[in-house]
């Protein structure tokens, strides 16, 4: 949490540059290093967030929206605290607990902007069993239609993705809905939902995020 002064200048001069440079990130750039408390603040810790593009990438108003545990609740929760990040580095967000991280892996929901402030979120996984949620993800196929949807999405899965569980999220992290998958083919109410972008995590397995457009 040091330095803040420093990084901010840094950022202001990257962001009135960010214009020119005009290529997009995706959350494929995007890998957590470590999640570490802060030395003087015990409620108050760091997630460490390596930006993997080329240096000529620029990400505006990036923050952590939230930190969820192993079961899919929200333990901590961010704001945004620089301009942006830039390719090739690695930049230390601050988040604020309201649960335990004991419960791995953590699924790290991070907020930003292209040069037009276009916000995307990212779902990133820290922790124990991150190589084979990854794995499980190429093996079992799900499909989740339509997209983008009006009033209900449909969850296509293989049997044995059936007496699981699925959460779905805002952008910012916050849980919306939950539910299990009774069948091969389930269907998900989002009717009272408002208009945008939110994640449907299926599962304990957090290879298996899926972004769906509300209309």
């Amino acid at each position: 949490m040091k330095n803040k002064s420093f990084i901010l200048t840094v950022f202001i001069i990257l962001n009135s540059c960010s214009t020119f440079w005009g290529q997009l990130a995706n959350c494929s750039d995007f890998s957590v290093i470590e999640v570490n408390p802060d030395t003087l603040n015990p409620n108050e810790y760091s997630v460490s967030i390596q930006f993997n593009a080329a240096e000529s990438v620029f990400i505006n108003y990036p923050f952590v929206a939230a930190v969820l545990d192993c079961n899919g609740d929200t333990v901590a929760t961010g704001d945004i605290f620089v301009f942006g990040q830039v390719g090739q580095s690695t930049l230390a967000y601050p988040i604020t607990m309201s649960g335990s991280l004991a419960c791995e892996p953590l699924t790290i929901a991070f907020v930003y902007g292209d040069e037009n402030l276009n916000n995307d979120t990212c779902l990133l996984v820290f922790g124990e069993n991150t190589a084979s949620a990854q794995l499980s993800q190429r093996l079992d196929k799900i499909s989740i239609y339509p997209n983008p949807a009006v009033d209900q999405v449909q969850i296509q899965t293989k049997l044995s993705q059936v007496g699981n569980s699925f959460f779905v999220y805002d952008f910012t992290g916050k849980l919306m809905l939950t539910g299990k998958l009774m069948s091969e083919s389930t269907s998900v109410d989002m009717s009272s939902f408002s208009k945008g972008m939110y994640l449907i995590k299926i599962g304990n397995n957090l290879g298996n995020v899926f972004k769906v457009v509300k209309e």
